[in-house]
């Protein structure tokens, strides 16, 4: 039987969130050998920031690049 740990809300976890999540979409243009993984960080920056959104947090690997925003 497996256990389970339990982690008390008085207990700091870095990796929990809560809060009020938004969308947003991003509509691209298909074209040949196009790869969004080029897009700068810059650029990602430029765009959310007409939303009023930043990146708080980047990780990436061979599969993916995540970001987290506020």
């Amino acid at each position: 039987m497996a256990e389970t740990e339990i982690i008390s809300n008085s207990e700091k976890n870095d990796q929990f969130f809560e809060g009020v999540e938004k969308l947003i979409e991003i509509w691209f243009t298909p074209a040949k050998n196009a790869d969004l993984r080029k897009i700068t960080r810059q650029q990602w920056e430029n765009v959310l920031k007409i939303v009023r959104c930043e990146i708080i947090s980047f990780t990436q690997s061979e599969q993916v690049d995540a970001y987290v925003l506020r």
